[in-house]
C-alpha cells in the first residue's frame, strides 16, 4: 500500500462522508455535536454543492438515510446540498472545492476583533450576572419562600423572573410588623 494510494483514498473518504445524528444518539445526551457518526452513502456523494433546495437527514422511524426537498424544483433543475457553512479554506481543506457562495474566512485581524467583542459580550454578561446575584441576595430577607442560604442556580428562571419581581415590588412595614405593598405613584 503507498503513500500515494492512502492519500487518495484518505482524500475520498474525507470528502465523502456524512456526519449527522445516528439512531437514537442525539435524543440520548441532548447534545446532537457530540452524537454524530461519519458514514458513507453511496450516491448521496453524488449531489453537488449550491444553494440549499434539499437537507440531508436520519430517518428514525424508517432507519434510513434521507435527502429530502425543501423547495420547489422544476424539470430539468439541477438538486443541489449544501455541504455546511465551512468558510472558503475549511471548504477546500474538506471537500477539495471551493465555490463563489461560500464565504471567505476570517484573516488573523477579523478574528482578532471577533475575539475583542465575543469577550466584550461575556464581560458583560458576566456583570450581569453579579448584578442579579446581588439583588437576588438583597431580596432573600424579603421575598416569600426564598431560601437565602440557597444556591441561586437551584432556582427555576421561572422562579428567578418571580423573585426578582416580588424584589422590586415596594414594601413598608405595617403597626404590627407584617409587610404590606406601598402604592407607587405615578
Amino acid at each position: 500500500f503507498s503513500r500515494e494510494n492512502f492519500l487518495w483514498a484518505f482524500a475520498m473518504l474525507n470528502s465523502r462522508h456524512w456526519n449527522l445524528p445516528l439512531h437514537g444518539n442525539a435524543k440520548d445526551s441532548g447534545n446532537e455535536e457530540l452524537n454524530t457518526s461519519a458514514f458513507l452513502a453511496p450516491l448521496a456523494d453524488l449531489t453537488n454543492f449550491g444553494p440549499p433546495c434539499t437537507k440531508a437527514l436520519i430517518n428514525e422511524d424508517t432507519n434510513t438515510f434521507d435527502i429530502v426537498a425543501t423547495c420547489d424544483f422544476v424539470v430539468g433543475q439541477e438538486v443541489t446540498l449544501w455541504y455546511s457553512d465551512l468558510c472558503e479554506d475549511e471548504a477546500l481543506v474538506n471537500y477539495g472545492f471551493s465555490h463563489s457562495l461560500i464565504k471567505p474566512c476570517l484573516n488573523v485581524i477579523e478574528l482578532k476583533e471577533q475575539r475583542d467583542l465575543l469577550e466584550q459580550d461575556l464581560e458583560t454578561a458576566l456583570d450581569e450576572i453579579e448584578s442579579l446575584r446581588e439583588l437576588l441576595h438583597s431580596c432573600s430577607l424579603s421575598c416569600e419562600g426564598f431560601d437565602s442560604n440557597a444556591d441561586v442556580e437551584q432556582h427555576s428562571p421561572e422562579e428567578m423572573s418571580n423573585l426578582i419581581t416580588q424584589a422590586r415590588e415596594p414594601r413598608v412595614r405595617g403597626n404590627h410588623g407584617g409587610v404590606r405593598k406601598k402604592p407607587i405613584e405615578l
